[in-house]
Order: structure tokens, then sequence, then C-alpha cells
């Protein structure tokens, strides 16, 4: 069983960005209320190309939820 198997998706839910592009930026947008300033991003994906992706969505998510300076 490897890590995330043995995680509730609820913890998984409340502590990872995980969803749509409009969830994650409704999420980001929630922790910029309470006064968080920093998060650590992790691009993923199997290939390079995969990983670039992954780090233009989050940008793409971060213009969305309006928090990005």
């Amino acid at each position: 069983m490897g890590a995330q198997a043995a995680l509730p998706f609820a913890l998984l839910d409340q502590i990872s960005l995980i969803g749509t592009p409009a969830r994650v930026a409704d999420r980001l947008q929630a922790y910029h209320e309470v006064g968080v300033t920093n998060l650590t991003f992790t691009a993923v994906g199997n290939t390079i190309d995969e990983r670039i992706a992954s780090v233009r969505t989050m940008a793409e998510v971060l213009d969305m939820s309006g928090c990005a300076s």
C-alpha cells in the first residue's frame, strides 16, 4: 500500500491543492485571506513536458485567484 492510499481522501483534500483549476484558485484565495504568504508547489508529471504543463497550469490558477503579486 502506497502512502497516498494510507491517507483518507478528506485529509489529502484538506492539506493539498487538488481539484479543478477554479477550485484550486478558490482555495488559494482562502489561504491568501487568512494571511498565508508562502506555499510550496511541486510540478508533477512523468516527463519534462508534463512538468512544464503543470507549472503553466499553476501560473494560470494563480492569475485566476487574484493572489499573484
